[in-house]
């Protein structure tokens, strides 16, 4: 079965302020409203027995309560006397107009009260809803005079129990009359209902506030002692004041209390200040904060769950298992392993991804690119080099953000290198290596080829190395030593016995002789030849 939302419009009208809330709960209430009136229309309501004349009122007060109703809020009229008489629902503000004629044409001609038969039956025809909040007003200026009162009576709070929700109310309105006993003491029993008197003939001007949201979080007192938060107020009917008090006996048993003020409005403000901690321990803590309206005027809830904490804030620390530096080959992946501790205040996991990484390299942090991570657990960061640059030391470093307040201890970045292939190490020793041999090389090309050609008669010997000897060339030029000079050879050496005349001049060691020119061999003062040095 779907469960049904009665919520219990209260007139107060007692002199003695209400109970601040039963049992708070976490769930959001609902963004619609729907109004449940059950009106007495017996004929005291319109003077019979000379009873006051309170009916016209109580038509006057539901049209000025329902005058500025919000888009979607739902009314049902429901009248009674000697059982439940006539039902109409409305959609305001549309039918606003239509809701007006209909309370202006209710009359009160009853002759019976019979209050929990007419309760019942319009609970049992109330359409299930978990969508809208429902506000119950029972109103009447009698007893309930069945004959079976009070068995129906424990019938009907019975059925309203199961069927109640987080945020419905019944409210017993009693006109020129106090509330039975027997009627007050059993709707005590149940949460979410309260009776309500007024003196006779009068009538409260009928006012309800409903608070958004139903839980308020203060955090951590003991960092931010003076925190403000906001609540919406939303008023049906004429506005009113309200006033607020926090109840907690946990912080009480130490001594400690808050303190909470209103500064009123459509978005209410409210600051708080946690008094007298000296003796308060470290932890956490719930309270309520309860919500007081002048006497007609209902607040709905008119208590809120408080949670709050006084404590150090709390702090993590990730440890590596790296070493200094991680040597990655291009291609290659590496994994960092990460131990996640705290101190005895982390209560929430940690939001965990790469901040910082380099060109060339990509990575994740438990298979992905973010991951949460609780207390206790490990954290892997996966590393893969795709083209990070050769022996170049690159940091990696972690975005770590804990709940509000927290502190995270400074992670060390992990260090990656791409180590030096062998030719990247060792490429300058290759190179000169090589300049070396290609000298080598080439000066071995150059001592075996052949620099000149010395012709003498009809013999040519090829001239190589740095110095070279004319003894192939026969007797006539043996022990004459020539050297390579840029255009021309130069004599190095000449025996006494050999003469060299060039156009007649003697060419003695240490000159030089033109390529292609002719110069006459003398040995011994006899003519040997003529000599002739050559390019090749």
């Amino acid at each position: 079965m779907k469960k049904r939302h009665f919520v219990a419009f209260t007139l107060l009208m007692s002199s003695a302020a209400a109970a601040c809330g039963g049992a708070l709960t976490a769930e959001p209430p609902p963004t619609s409203s729907r109004f449940v009136f059950l009106i007495d229309t017996s004929a005291s309501m319109l003077g019979a027995n000379e009873s006051p004349v309170i009916f016209p009122r109580v038509k006057q007060e539901l049209k000025r309560f329902l005058a500025t109703a919000p888009a979607n809020t739902e009314v049902q009229l429901a009248t009674f006397d000697a059982g439940l008489t006539f039902t109409r629902s409305f959609r305001l503000p549309e039918q606003r107009q239509q809701f007006a004629g209909y309370v202006d044409r209710l009359d009160a001609h009853g002759r019976r009260t019979f209050i929990y038969r007419s309760l019942q039956t319009l609970l049992d025809q109330l359409p299930a809803r978990d969508d809208v909040a429902t506000t119950l007003f029972l109103l009447t200026d009698g007893h309930d005079n069945d004959s079976a009162s009070s068995a129906r009576l424990q019938q009907v709070l019975r059925s309203y129990a199961l069927r109640r929700g987080a945020y419905d109310w019944l409210y017993y309105v009693t006109l020129g009359l106090q509330t039975p006993p027997d009627v007050a003491s059993q709707l005590q029993r149940v949460p979410r209902t309260r009776t309500l008197s007024a003196a006779p003939g009068q009538l409260p001007s009928f006012s309800v506030v409903r608070v958004q949201p139903a839980q308020l979080d203060l955090g951590n007192v003991k960092l931010h002692p003076n925190p403000t938060r906001t609540v919406a107020l939303r008023t049906q009917g004429r506005t009113v004041p309200l006033s607020v008090r926090v109840e907690s006996p946990t912080l009480e048993r130490h001594g400690a209390f808050v303190q909470a003020t209103l500064r009123p409005g459509a978005t209410a403000r409210l600051h708080f200040q946690l008094r007298n901690t000296e003796n308060l321990p470290d932890g956490t803590y719930t309270a309520k904060l309860c919500f007081t309206a002048p006497e007609g005027a209902i607040v709905q809830p008119d208590a809120v769950a408080l949670n709050l904490a006084y404590h150090p804030a709390a702090t993590y620390t990730l440890t590596s298992t790296a070493t200094a530096v991680t040597d990655l080959p291009r291609g290659g992946r590496t994994r960092v392993t990460f131990d996640v501790s705290g101190n005895s205040w982390v209560s929430t996991p940690l939001t965990v991804r790469l901040a910082d990484v380099p060109e060339g390299l990509t990575g994740t942090v438990n298979g992905r690119r973010e991951a949460l991570v609780e207390l206790g657990e490990q954290l892997t960061v996966e590393l893969r080099n795709d083209h990070l640059p050769p022996g170049e030391h690159v940091n990696v470093r972690l975005a770590v953000s804990g709940p509000l307040d927290a502190a995270v201890q400074p992670v060390a970045p992990i260090i990656v290198r791409q180590p030096l292939t062998w030719w990247e190490r060792w490429w300058w020793a290759a190179l000169a290596a090589m300049i070396v041999l290609s000298a080598l090389l080439t000066r071995g090309w150059i001592a075996r080829r052949p620099w000149a050609y010395a012709l003498l008669g009809d013999r040519r010997l090829p001239l190589r190395g740095e110095q070279a000897t004319l003894d192939a060339l026969g007797a006539h030029v043996r022990g004459v030593k020539v050297s390579r000079r840029a255009n021309s050879v130069r004599v190095r050496h000449l025996p006494d016995a050999v003469q060299l005349l060039d156009e007649g001049f003697d060419v003695s060691a240490g000159e030089s002789i033109a390529f292609d020119t002719s110069i006459q061999v003398l040995r011994d003062g006899a003519h040997a030849g003529d000599l002739t040095f050559r390019r090749p």
